[in-house]
C-alpha cells in the first residue's frame, strides 16, 4: 500500500509541478483547544454546501452529517454529543433541545453571513 500511495504522490507532484507531501499547505491538522473554536468549525463545515450554492438548504446536501446534528436522521457511526453539548448552556437539556439549538445556531450563522455578503 505504501508503494502505491508513494507512486501516486510522485506522479501527482510531477503532473502539477509540485513538491513535498500531497496534503501539505492548507490541509493540515491542528489541535483544537478552544471549545468555541470547535463549535465554529463544525458550523463552518456544515454550512459549506449552502454557502457554495451546492444546496439551497442544510438538509439538501446528502454528503453531510448535519441531519444527524439537527435531529432529522440517525446515522449509526456519528456521535454529535461533543458539538451538541457546546450549544446548550443548560446541562439538563434533552438531545432534541440540543439539536434544535444547534439548528438555530446554524440558521443564525447563515443569516449573519448572508447579511455580510450584501454589505
Amino acid at each position: 500500500m505504501h508503494k502505491l500511495t508513494l507512486s501516486y504522490v510522485v506522479s501527482f507532484n510531477k503532473t502539477y509541478q509540485r513538491k513535498g507531501h500531497l496534503f501539505q499547505g492548507p490541509f493540515q491538522r491542528i489541535h483544537i483547544k478552544d471549545p468555541n473554536y470547535l463549535l465554529h468549525l463544525s458550523q463552518y463545515i456544515h454550512l459549506n454546501p449552502v454557502r457554495a450554492n451546492l444546496a439551497s438548504t442544510l438538509s439538501e446536501w446528502n454528503h453531510s452529517s448535519v441531519s444527524e446534528y439537527i435531529g432529522e436522521k440517525t446515522i449509526d457511526f456519528i456521535n454529535p454529543t461533543i458539538i451538541l453539548d457546546l450549544v446548550s448552556e443548560d446541562i439538563s437539556s434533552t438531545l432534541a433541545e440540543q439539536q434544535l439549538a444547534y439548528h438555530q445556531s446554524l440558521l443564525s450563522w447563515q443569516k449573519e453571513n448572508a447579511n455580510k455578503k450584501r454589505e
